[in-house]
């Protein structure tokens, strides 16, 4: 008779009615109707589905941020997140390159700025991220202030006189000769100060083209800018070069986030061309959820790595019910964070070079773990697809770490280890959030992976090495690990024994099928 129990389980699978109002025609022992037998695609297989990420850990981030992050949700009726996210950003935005991490991960100085990218509806409180950067803006607004006032009056008034002796110099009378040592050095000091009245005090910059970025960082302190925006689709379309024919334009994005020198030649003169030694840059760019969607959707952004080196965030807030309650922000928190980022600038501004923040071994330790547990664990499985990005998973936590530290207390020397746990559960979060968000048809693509390789290998047989579907299908190693780790019932792979005359072994990829079995082979991998 039909194996009800075998029907009854594939019916709750699929949400098939059970009982009267499914009748079955009378099945001799053994027999399966056809339409009882599941359809290749719902076989069972491993949830291919990324980790539960939870609520955002608040209590990961110092309690100066905490504490402001809870008082912005309640008065603007967002999410905490939001805040918190562009509090991150700023404190990065603020500590430039003056802060570094020794040896968190082998022999390297890893930095804290951050490339924070934050997507949410129009309406759902973007504004909380200017009152946010109310401090900095302050602190370039006396500036600039001193830079008009004082600085830039006297460098003018140094290269009138400048030109006026070299004037005099060119010109000598009745008998004198040119005296070239003297114009050399006066021309060589009057070079200098046009260099210096070039010279911008700003510490942020907004919506600009690339051009506009490099040129602004070559003017500024040490090649350093916080890119903020709270309108900033026009940002990121400029960045995957939507207005250009040449493609991208994320070169400069690229670099100043890992400190590498960049040069920008544009045609015409000498003075087109741009220079940057070590270019840093970090960024709070706010977006509406479309414009994440094309950045994370980009090849090139994906190719490139640009989205390796971003914190990307998804907010879901809906509009605020008003219930007439006024609600504010207690003065003495808002206060306390304003002066811990006029501290952070004071001392950026007062180092000679960076402070570097030591890691002891236990410190090295957590982001060692993180990095084994996900981004080796995970890329070499079922999340494979996500190989680029985990491979900065470390990276990024460190620079999130580096920030955490600053936070917490500005004169620290030393990235202690529950500043290290707290930047992993919080970059954990981030991160996940990330992928789930690039992440929209990824199911979709795994079925349709493993129905190509199980055509593959039912076309021969069952069974076929490794090698040979990379050399004649494109099915790198790493793919099959994660559609054999993906769908356990459907693909399975055995790594044979080397052969008596030294051969390397092989992995063998097999179908696990009712219908085809794999074929037989012995340990040195002949069939």
């Amino acid at each position: 008779m039909f194996n009800i129990n075998y029907f009854e389980a594939f019916a709750l699978s699929n949400s098939l009615p059970i009982g009267p109002a499914l009748s079955m025609p009378n099945l001799g022992a053994g027999d399966t109707p056809a339409s009882c037998t599941p359809p290749r695609d719902r076989i069972p297989y491993e949830d291919c589905s990324l980790p539960e990420r939870g609520e955002f850990p608040l209590d990961a981030i110092p309690i100066v941020l905490s504490d402001y992050a809870r008082q912005l949700a309640d008065a603007y009726q967002i999410p905490v997140e939001l805040p918190s996210m562009c509090m991150i950003s700023a404190i990065s935005g603020a500590l430039g390159k003056q802060w570094e991490a020794v040896n968190a991960a082998s022999d390297r100085k890893t930095r804290g700025n951050l490339l924070v990218i934050l997507s949410l509806p129009s309406g759902s409180g973007k504004s909380v991220s200017s009152r946010i950067a109310r401090p900095i803006q302050s602190f370039e607004d006396c500036r600039t202030e001193n830079w008009l006032g004082i600085e830039r009056p006297r460098i003018s008034s140094e290269i009138q006189a400048l030109e006026s002796e070299i004037h005099v110099i060119k010109r000598p009378k009745g008998k004198e000769t040119l005296n070239r040592t003297e114009l050399t050095s006066k021309i060589t000091r009057l070079e200098e100060y046009k260099r210096q009245l070039a010279y911008s005090p700003a510490l942020i910059t907004g919506n600009a083209t690339t051009s506009g970025f490099a040129a602004e960082l070559s003017r500024v302190d040490k090649e350093t800018l916080w890119v903020f925006s709270a309108e900033a689709g026009e940002v990121v379309r400029v960045m995957l070069g939507v207005y250009r024919k040449e493609g991208t334009d994320m070169d400069l994005w690229l670099s100043g986030y890992s400190g590498e020198s960049y040069k920008q030649v544009r045609a015409g003169t000498e003075a087109n061309s741009i220079q940057l030694k070590d270019p840093c840059l970090s960024a709070l760019l706010m977006v509406q959820p479309c414009v994440l969607n094309e950045l994370l959707n980009n090849s090139s952004a994906r190719e490139r790595g640009l989205l390796t080196r971003i914190f990307a965030v998804s907010i879901e807030a809906d509009l605020p019910y008003d219930d007439g309650t006024l609600r504010r922000v207690c003065t003495n928190i808002e206060r306390r964070w304003e002066r811990l980022i006029e501290e952070v600038l004071q001392i950026r501004f007062n180092l000679p070079s960076p402070r570097e923040l030591s890691c002891p071994e236990e410190t090295v330790r957590i982001f060692r773990d993180f990095y084994n547990d996900t981004t080796h664990r995970w890329a070499n499985g079922k999340y494979a697809d996500h190989r680029n990005q985990l491979a900065r998973w470390r990276e990024n936590a460190i620079r999130l770490a580096v920030v955490l530290q600053v936070a917490s207390n500005p004169h620290s020397q030393v990235l202690e280890p529950e500043t290290a746990r707290a930047a992993v559960r919080l970059f954990k979060w981030i991160g996940l959030g990330g992928l789930e968000v690039a992440s929209n048809d990824r199911e979709e693509k795994l079925r349709g992976k493993v129905s190509d390789l199980e055509k593959i290998l039912r076309a021969s047989g069952g069974s076929r090495l490794a090698s040979d579907l990379l050399k004649r299908n494109g099915f790198k190693m790493a793919e099959l690990r994660q559609l054999a780790d993906v769908f356990p019932a459907r693909i399975k792979i055995e790594e044979t024994a080397a052969s008596p005359t030294g051969g390397r072994p092989g992995n063998w990829v097999s179908l696990l099928s009712t219908t085809h079995s794999a074929p037989e082979h012995n340990s040195t991998g002949e069939k």
